[in-house]
């Protein structure tokens, strides 16, 4: 996804695919003194890093392949500058599927050297990713080495071992949404934004509707979920919006000031929560269902207390 500031003309680009077509079916495993090890119990942040470069591999390397075959000038110094990240991360994630590292069962010193390869595998991911992307939407290569871009990503990384941070957005700007799949991808994308009152609009006019809902962003502190007033006030909104996009394709979305189309209701089990941007009500047993099978949960424990499997009869 990309977001563009009119004035500055700079934007953000987050890739979105489907993770769980990367992800292999394969069961990597060691058993020893120790009792077993198996790929999905120990070391869950490497691996899932290892998922998140694959993610960001496999776009990379789409973008690029791209990039060659568009017609229009491409810096050499560039081309040769992008080849060699692409080259340097694909070792690392090579490297990290070593069989120790892929299991987990190496020592800390070495998990923390995989972790900060990974890490640089995936900026140089991003590198490939931003000046692809810029190159295919406005035919601009840039001359420098290495290329600048007018966008960024959406999410931000810091580290290997943190969380990524998302970018606020504000009004007047782009969102560009890619889709690498060859099938067309309806999902829900979600932007922190300034204002509450911003809307997104999809670029190919104001006929395509787009359904979208705004929220609060609630955070985990202190072992103890903070939607205080306080919070409100101090934190971003949360633009959340239902996105389809052809396949192999970029896809815009504008951010634009207005009255918000929805806003969400909050349901709390606890008292002493008060906000005039939104709804708050009392949280009673909920259900989610899916046509097939309906779950409905406590409010009190998040736990699952009813599953119902629905019968079709014809």
């Amino acid at each position: 996804m990309c977001w563009k500031h009119v004035d500055e003309e700079a934007c953000t680009f987050t890739i979105h695919d489907c993770l769980s077509l990367l992800v292999s079916s394969r069961w990597y495993g060691w058993e020893g003194k120790g009792g077993k090890e198996r790929y999905y119990t120990s070391r869950p942040l490497y691996k899932r890093l290892d998922r998140v470069l694959q993610h960001y591999l496999r776009t990379s390397e789409f973008l690029y392949s791209m990039m060659r075959l568009k017609k229009g000038v491409l810096e050499r110094r560039n081309e040769s500058h992008l080849f060699g990240l692409l080259v340097e991360a694909r070792r690392y994630m090579s490297l990290f599927q070593h069989h120790d590292g892929v299991t987990g069962t190496s020592k800390q010193h070495v998990m923390v050297d995989y972790g900060q390869k990974m890490f640089m595998a995936i900026k140089n991911c991003e590198q490939i990713i931003l000046a692809a992307t810029d190159f295919l939407l406005r035919n601009v290569s840039a001359k420098d080495v290495p290329p600048k871009p007018s966008i960024f990503m959406e999410e931000i990384r810091s580290a290997y071992d943190s969380s990524p941070e998302k970018r606020v957005v504000t009004s007047a700007s782009t969102l560009i949404v890619f889709n690498s799949l060859g099938k067309k991808v309806a999902k829900t994308i979600c932007v922190h934004v300034k204002s509450l009152n911003v809307v997104v609009h999809a670029a190919s006019g104001p006929s395509d509707i787009v359904p979208q809902q705004i929220s609060p962003v609630v955070q985990f502190i202190d072992g103890q979920w903070n939607i205080s007033a306080t919070l409100f006030e101090l934190k971003p909104f949360q633009l959340c919006f239902h996105a389809v996009i052809p396949p192999v394709s970029f896809r815009k979305y504008l951010i634009r000031s207005g009255s918000p189309k929805l806003k969400a209701t909050i349901r709390v089990n606890f008292s002493g929560v008060q906000n005039s941007n939104f709804v708050i009500e009392p949280l009673r047993e909920f259900a989610f269902g899916n046509g097939l099978i309906t779950a409905a949960f406590d409010p009190v424990t998040g736990h699952l207390k009813v599953c119902e499997q629905l019968w079709l009869l014809i």
